[in-house]
């Protein structure tokens, strides 16, 4: 994490140890960080946080930074490095990481923990939760299980974090932010902190306790002035194939969208439908009439679905638009959230909320359930 000094600086601020954050002078014992990495991941996702902090150097009771004289990459548990052994004890869920920095003369250890991801984090099997200052067994306090447990069933793929720790200025290289108010139908702010304001709002980035900015997941797969930013996401980029024929042996060309889904939208329909077979008619009048094969309005309801009802959970994959001669085939990942024997008469359900809000409002998507009724009287009608 960039800026660990202005980090640092920033928890000591707080009053009180937090759910998520935890202070030490030299106390490295094995068992003690054990129970407290899960305490703290437990408690960062308790308070919907994305990380959570165990810092050694700062004294507990007034959090001034005294140093600490040890590092925890350097200290073992028996003949095995402490850190190795702390990874082996806790669930495959704990993620964390340890730096040190160096603050007026003085060694701060700093322990990055990530949140608690689909389940509790758990320690030589045991679950373990901050109440107080204090690191107790989640199993004996119910009321916080049952909400550390619908917190963890909440937490949405659109909230994680794509990129961290930017700067303002990174965060709008990185952000076609012009589209989201072009889209939203609001006046572009003039100064960068209004801009800042509103992609914070939205949720498409978040402040970090660094005091910098992280792109969210949502932030940058609809957004993104280059996908490739975010090698997390670069996977999801739609895949644009052309085949020669009715099937798929001879490939004619294959384009992969470079921008987020939002920015890139109207480009892609554009370039779909210069791939989609047509010819031309001459009317009465003697003009050229342009006949396309398919409505493009049921093209873009059925690409505004593959885009926002994917499983982003499914790694290795992302939607794809086959164009043949004779049919276009558009594929997304994941299993349908309806019966699709009731696909046109059913209710609405969008996989992911945020995005589908989000889109609706950029009016590329709406969520009423009339897609498929739209894409059948377009095809219909045609």
């Amino acid at each position: 994490m960039e800026n660990l000094e202005l980090l640092v600086r920033e928890l000591c601020k707080y009053k009180d140890e937090l759910p998520w954050l935890e202070f030490k002078h030299n106390n490295y014992d094995p068992d003690m960080i054990g129970a407290d990495i899960s305490a703290l991941a437990n408690g960062a996702t308790l308070d919907e946080r994305n990380y959570a902090y165990f810092l050694w150097g700062i004294d507990d009771k007034t959090h001034e930074i005294v140093g600490t004289e040890y590092n925890l990459q350097t200290l073992k548990k028996g003949n095995q490095e402490l850190e190795n052994w702390l990874r082996g004890s806790l669930s495959p869920n704990a993620d964390f990481e340890y730096q040190i920095t160096n603050i007026d003369g003085r060694f701060v250890g700093v322990l990055i923990i990530h949140c608690a991801v689909n389940n509790p984090v758990t320690f030589k099997k045991v679950d373990y939760i901050r109440v107080g200052s204090y690191t107790k067994k989640l199993i004996d306090h119910p009321v916080l299980q049952s909400r550390l447990w619908k917190r963890l069933h909440d937490k949405k793929y659109e909230e994680l974090i794509a990129k961290q720790d930017m700067s303002s200025e990174d965060v709008l290289r990185c952000l076609d932010y012009s589209v989201y108010f072009e889209l939203s139908k609001i006046p572009q702010p003039e100064s960068r902190a209004s801009i800042i304001h509103y992609l914070k709002e939205d949720g498409c980035i978040i402040q970090n306790d660094n005091g910098l900015y992280s792109v969210t997941n949502m932030g940058a797969i609809l957004l993104a002035n280059k996908l490739a930013d975010f090698p997390k996401l670069a996977r999801k980029a739609l895949r644009i194939i052309q085949y020669e024929g009715n099937n798929r042996l001879s490939m004619l060309r294959e384009d992969i969208g470079k921008k987020g889904y939002a920015s890139d939208f109207e480009y892609l329909l554009k370039y779909i439908e210069v791939l989609t077979p047509s010819k031309e008619n001459i009317d009465d009048n003697g003009l050229r009439e342009k006949i396309v094969s398919y409505p493009m309005l049921a093209i873009r309801e059925a690409v505004a679905n593959a885009l926002v009802h994917q499983d982003f959970s499914v790694s290795g994959t992302g939607p794809i638009i086959e164009i043949f001669n004779n049919r276009i085939e558009i594929t997304n990942s994941g299993i349908p959230l309806v019966d699709i024997k009731r696909i046109v008469d059913n209710p609405p359900k969008s996989r992911n909320e945020k995005i589908a809000s989000l889109m609706r409002r950029f009016r590329i998507c709406e969520e009423l359930g009339t897609g498929w009724d739209k894409i059948v009287i377009a095809c219909t009608c045609s």
